[in-house]
């Protein structure tokens, strides 16, 4: 048992030095000067480009970072893109309340007499804001977050009569803004209304995004032993692993999934001492989330696995592990544990794994 041990803890660290990947999509930025330059930028969560982008020049070979107040926008070349915005909100201190201004990237929805910006938040300060730009002035628009006798996913009271106060011109839509949800469709909807009503020479545009999950496909191959207490059974794997996350909503995380063919051999010796060598034959089915550990400004990147894995034909097991990628190879090793098989008489069996992978 411990050598397999040290087996597995030796594969796990013999990784470490091989990782690296590219996080970086075709896109473009507009200059304070409205210049625009075509690149690549680091594709991060939406409430992380909010403070700043790693830009890539092709042109000049230069990898930048950007603040909000350095650039007019940018833009990824799926047409997503973002505008600097003055982001108003209070913060607890020791003393009450402070009011802080604050310029961030927010996602652009609409233009118009009054444009509107979504503005995505960390976890911590809640979900998103809607941001209102009208001439200079910006407003923050927030929902009913656990206020008593306020429903949640609508608009917050407090900016109910700030959108009062914009839409004075147009009395209907006033009268529709306690009512309107706390969703782009609506927002955007009751400013489309408004611009129609108030300010039809204004040209207006609405910007409806729909990012689109991204996929990577693995070929997959490597060694496999399973142990007991008193035997240890040699085999391989084979298989495709499909990768899937959302960018916009992390670059951390993602969920894979998959087929794999795994072969054992064992020797086994019946009850006058003859050995005879057995086959057995498996497809699993794995059910993981992989989460980024490390990523480096050098583009590298360390992974760690957990989840489950269904194996045909009737059991599941857990399974835990690290992955390091570079360009398009990947080496993973891992730990699985059966809570019932077919292979043995034993209720629980380990593993571990060491595979290698080229992404395509």
């Amino acid at each position: 048992m411990k050598k397999h041990l040290v087996f597995f803890i030796f594969t796990w660290v013999i990784t470490l030095p091989f990782y690296a990947i590219d996080y970086f999509e075709k896109g473009y930025i507009v200059t304070l000067e409205n210049d625009t330059v075509y690149g690549y930028i680091e594709r991060l969560s939406e409430s992380k480009l909010s403070v700043g982008v790693i830009f890539n020049d092709t042109i000049l070979d230069t990898t930048v970072f950007y603040m909000p107040d350095q650039l007019s926008a940018f833009g990824f070349a799926d047409g997503i893109n973002f505008s600097p915005v003055l982001y108003k909100h209070t913060v607890n201190s020791f003393g009450g309340t402070e009011k802080i201004s604050q310029t961030c990237f927010a996602k652009r929805l609409m233009t118009g007499d009054i444009s509107l910006y979504k503005l995505q938040l960390t976890s911590i300060e809640g979900d998103h804001v809607y941001i209102l730009r009208k001439g200079d002035e910006y407003y923050t628009i927030r929902e009913n977050l656990n206020v008593l006798n306020q429903p949640e996913g609508m608009i917050n009271r407090r900016d109910v009569g700030i959108l009062i106060f914009l839409l004075e011109p147009c009395p209907e839509e006033k009268e529709k803004v306690g009512k309107t949800k706390f969703d782009d469709k609506e927002m955007i909807a009751l400013l489309s209304r408004y611009s129609t009503c108030a300010a039809p020479e204004v040209e207006q545009a609405t910007f409806n995004y729909r990012v689109k999950k991204k996929y990577t496909f693995l070929l997959d191959a490597g060694y496999t032993g399973l142990f007991t207490s008193d035997e240890y059974i040699n085999g391989g794997e084979l298989g495709i692993l499909c990768d899937v996350y959302s960018p916009h909503l992390s670059e951390n995380t993602s969920f894979i999934t998959g087929l794999q063919f795994f072969y054992y051999s064992n020797y086994l010796k019946d009850e006058d001492g003859n050995e005879e060598f057995e086959n057995a034959y498996f497809f699993k089915i794995p059910l993981l989330v992989n989460t980024n550990l490390y990523r480096g400004t050098n583009k590298r990147s360390f992974d760690f696995q957990v989840g489950l894995n269904y194996v045909f034909p009737v059991f599941i097991n857990f399974q835990t592990g690290i992955s390091c990628r570079y360009k398009q190879m990947r080496l993973a090793a891992g730990y699985e544990m059966y809570l019932m098989t077919l292979l043995t008489d034993e209720s629980f069996i380990q593993s571990c794994f060491l595979s290698a992978g080229y992404y395509f």
